[in-house]
């Protein structure tokens, strides 16, 4: 018997004979009871939480209140808690918002009928009002469970049977509704009729979910970046074991290894350093945080919802696998003293619902971290500074609409973001920023393949234009000013959407949705080493979009990080099917981008630079881009990436982009209104090269820049995030048009101005090309194969 096929068949055993006695979801007796101890020692975790609970209620803030106040009610027994908690919760399941003489209130009606909403915000209200039927149960009148029990077995037959969206196992929707179904039925079990019915279909959207993390998540990530990966759907996840683990205590924590992983995880995506706090350039966050990378889908920079489920996710996991590496690495990184605290006061609840005391900070030994599944990579060069090196990588399936076309992207981080992800999301899913530019690989440190021909549609609900220009569909009022654009990248999963719904479908039109993959990774201590296969992220012979020929034979890209060096090498063989596709290598800047050699202007924005194979990016602060910046990315400090080209042997650099202070605001770029504080004038900063332009109609070069992006929601962040993430950006162009180019470049980040690349020469022979760098006496010599996917070699020679 498997491991797999033993935890189902636990999980199918009856369970009263382990059902606790209320309150059982996710807290007990014993939970209370050192809560308590808290409370009267003045415990700085139970005042923040008391001090929030007794202000009055935020806009947004309801669902953490009504958990707040109940579980402050749990441990204090105070009415006014109750009550505080209670009232909420009458308002969203009775018609006349009291009591059941107007009848009940179907889930759906909360969310004026959108089942979108009903599932991923619906699933979690679910689960919150069974929270309040378990811990409130004693308070609660006979006909006021009955209620409650009634409501939440008719939200979740909605749920689960009758909303499709609810179905999507594998993104935020159905992990959302998952958890939902998971407290319904654990808090109801022993008095609720229907509890056997509810068992079973928690039963099967369980299964479903290890289907899906046997696709996504055997390295702890999942298919929507680290933005909905976290929270909905790595929360929606993580709170459904919970619950079960502490109803009835059954261990689906060791149905998957997601679990363990997801530790690691969060742990490797999250920036060296801390965020926020006295002394650093804007007042949000008040206290230091750690910020997670928020790469690979839609996201949010900062302080959001997003990611302070980051470290309640964390805290549920580190303490039942308390002692692991995978807990202490966790450990290392989110509980230091200085920032063992939660993101924001809302969040003080799970402080103490999840609690556990401070444990002994174990330092991490490994480096790196390779996830599996969708193809993340991670790399630090140390755990002691908060001035590491960090990187990262990725290349894996495509799961999820929140999910980017940019599959074999890296970005570089050493005290500031020296080649980021760019760009926002942007209002929604639909906006022209968002669509035409953010989710594109043009944002992305990637490659792009210009197919004049190619026609770029199936994005989210089938936007997008036709052969002939014609728009096919708009989800919003908002004006674009041309189609989406060729960007000259990764294609979108048409015919399909661009979620996949569970585990079968993934399996049914793998060719589509198996994009790329991570071939090989190696870390022995003196460099790490990954190889991916990027080919089928673009249209090519094994799939391509309707109305498409393919674009590309072979699309290999490797990336080392040798250690003793504190350099990136990032190595790449494209091949396409016709010589005249224009490719374009990517790397991008958030402040400046100095170049040298013979500069010719192209037009304001964008200059052409030949006789030099070197560039350095800045990030300083000292060039704002807007007039009330003061910093490019929340953080200050000096820091440079040194690149140097090596490969193809002849080149020349574009630089693209510009953005400029200016005294009044721009005018409204897509819909009216969203102007306010715009201090500055975009030039070329999310400019994209429509390759359609002049082959199809209503295609053009457009400047897509954002316009609302979410960052901005804090007021102190507009005039950082406001202009919008990224200003520059590098592009490497082969000479001469060819089917296949090699691309090798050198990237050292400095955090001293005086600090230069190393001295570092091009090598090559018939079937490989690579480069010789040399350090203090040390030659270091790095081999890439031209054709194949074989690992790169690494030969050290220390001089004497």
């Amino acid at each position: 018997m498997s491991w797999r096929t033993g935890i189902i068949l636990l999980a199918a055993a009856p369970l009263l004979a382990g059902l606790r006695p209320h309150p059982r979801v996710e807290v007990d007796a014993e939970l209370i009871a050192k809560v308590r101890e808290l409370r009267k020692a003045g415990d700085p975790a139970w005042a923040r939480f008391d001090r929030w609970t007794n202000t009055s209620p935020e806009k947004g803030s309801d669902t953490n209140r009504i958990v707040a106040c109940m579980f402050h009610y749990l441990v204090s027994n105070e009415e006014g808690k109750f009550n505080c908690a209670w009232q909420p919760v009458q308002s969203k399941i009775y018609r006349n918002g009291t009591d059941r003489s107007g009848g009940l209130m179907p889930l759906l009606d909360l969310y004026n009928g959108d089942k979108h909403t009903a599932a991923y915000q619906g699933g979690v209200l679910v689960a919150i009002i069974a929270r309040v039927y378990d811990w409130g149960y004693g308070r609660l009148s006979p006909e006021q469970r009955q209620d409650v029990v009634e409501w939440l077995n008719d939200a979740v037959a909605f749920l689960h049977l009758d909303n499709d969206d609810g179905l999507l196992y594998l993104r935020n929707d159905g992990a959302s509704v998952t958890q939902g179904v998971a407290a319904a039925t654990y808090a109801t079990l022993g008095e609720n009729p229907k509890g056997e019915q509810l068992m079973a279909w928690f039963r099967e959207r369980w299964s479903e979910t290890l289907k899906g993390l046997d696709i996504m998540g055997k390295g702890g990530a999942t298919g929507e970046g680290n933005a909905y990966g976290t929270s909905p759907t790595g929360s929606g996840i993580i709170t459904a074991a919970n619950v079960a683990y502490t109803a009835a205590g059954e261990d689906l924590f060791l149905s998957h290894v997601w679990f363990r992983q997801r530790l690691l995880y969060d742990a490797f995506a999250a920036y060296p350093g801390t965020l926020g706090g006295p002394g650093m350039p804007t007042g949000v966050p008040r206290e230091p945080m750690i910020e997670q990378a928020s790469i690979a889908g839609d996201g949010r920079r900062a302080v959001s919802w997003h990611n302070r489920d980051t470290r309640r996710n964390g805290l549920v996991l580190a303490r039942r696998f308390a002692g692991t590496e995978e807990a202490d690495t966790w450990n290392w990184v989110f509980r230091q003293p200085e920032v063992d605290h939660p993101t924001d006061d809302s969040q003080a609840v799970y402080e103490l619902v999840y609690y556990s005391p401070r444990p002994r900070l174990v330092k991490p030994k490994r480096l790196s971290f390779f996830d599996p599944s969708i193809g993340f990579v991670y790399i630090r060069s140390d755990w002691d500074s908060p001035d590491a090196t960090w990187i990262s990588f990725w290349a894996g399936p495509h799961i999820d609409t929140h999910q980017h076309l940019d599959q074999g992207t890296f970005t570089v981080f050493k005290r500031r973001d020296l080649a980021p992800k760019t760009g926002h999301y942007d209002s929604d899913v639909f906006f022209p920023h968002h669509l035409a530019y953010y989710i594109r690989t043009v944002s992305s440190n990637g490659i792009l393949v210009g197919d004049p021909k190619e026609i770029f549609r199936g994005f989210i609900a089938g936007m997008g234009c036709d052969e002939n220009g014609n728009t096919l569909r708009t989800m919003t009022k908002a004006t674009w000013p041309a189609c989406i654009p060729n960007d000259g990248g990764q294609r979108t999963m048409a015919p399909r959407s661009l979620a996949v719904a569970n585990a079968a479908q993934f399996e049914q039109y793998r060719d589509i949705f198996d994009v790329a993959r991570v071939v090989s990774f190696k870390d022995d201590g003196r460099a790490v080493f990954v190889v991916a296969d990027i080919t089928n992220a673009y249209n090519n012979p094994r799939h391509t979009t309707p109305g498409n020929r393919p674009k590309v034979n072979r699309v290999y890209r490797r990336v080392v990080y040798v250690r003793g060096l504190d350099v990136l090498a990032v190595a790449d063989t494209v091949e396409s099917t016709e010589a005249e596709f224009e490719k374009k290598w990517l790397l991008h800047a958030l402040e400046r981008i100095e170049i040298g050699g013979e500069e010719q202007k192209i037009g304001d924005g964008e200059t052409v630079h030949r006789g030099t194979d070197e560039a350095k990016i800045v990030v300083d602060d000292t060039s704002p881009s807007d007039r009330e910046q003061t910093t490019f990315d929340l953080r200050k400090g000096y820091a440079a990436l040194n690149v140097k080209t090596l490969f193809p042997v002849k080149f020349r650099y574009r630089k693209v982009g510009g953005r400029e202070p200016a005294e009044t605001p721009h005018a409204d770029l897509y819909s009216p209104g969203r102007n306010a504080r715009h201090l500055h004038r975009h030039v070329k900063d999310f400019w994209v090269k429509d390759f359609n332009e002049g082959v199809i109609p209503n295609h053009k070069s457009v400047n897509w820049a954002p316009e609302r992006p979410l960052e901005a929601a804090q007021s102190e962040h507009v005039p950082v995030f406001g202009p919008g993430y990224g200003r520059w950006r590098l592009e490497v162009e082969p000479d001469a048009p060819r089917k296949t180019d090699y691309f090798l470049n050198i990237l050292k980040p400095a955090l001293n101005p005086t600090e230069k690349m190393p001295n570092t020469r091009r090598i090559e022979s018939g079937s490989a090309f690579g480069a010789e760098i040399v350090k203090d006496g040390t030659k270091y010599t790095l081999v890439f194969s031209k054709d194949g996917l074989e690992a790169p070699k690494l030969e050290i020679q220390r001089g004497n």
